[in-house]
């Protein structure tokens, strides 16, 4: 029982760590300059992407619309570099 408390007890630790970790990321990846919406526009349309919104979504840009063969897609882009972040 001792060892289980000792390993949740370390889980937690290093939970709370990785939050601070993503925080301060967050912050410094706000500081750097980012592309301007018209270029990730430009860009998305020739990864061919038809965009039906665009909007800032925390630090990244969400695109929501169709890909190249019709179907409906979601993707998040980081700004700074307009490298995929995520893909819904």
């Amino acid at each position: 029982m001792r060892k289980f408390v000792k390993a949740l007890a370390s889980l937690a630790v290093l939970g709370l760590s990785a939050g601070s970790v993503a925080a301060a990321d967050s912050e410094t990846a706000s500081a750097r300059p980012s592309l301007a919406e018209s270029q990730m526009k430009l860009s998305v349309r020739q990864a061919g992407y038809t965009i039906e919104a665009f909007k800032p979504a925390g630090v990244c840009y969400e695109v929501c619309g169709r890909d190249r063969h019709g179907r409906r897609a979601e993707v998040y882009y980081n700004p700074v570099d307009g490298s995929i972040a995520s893909k819904g």
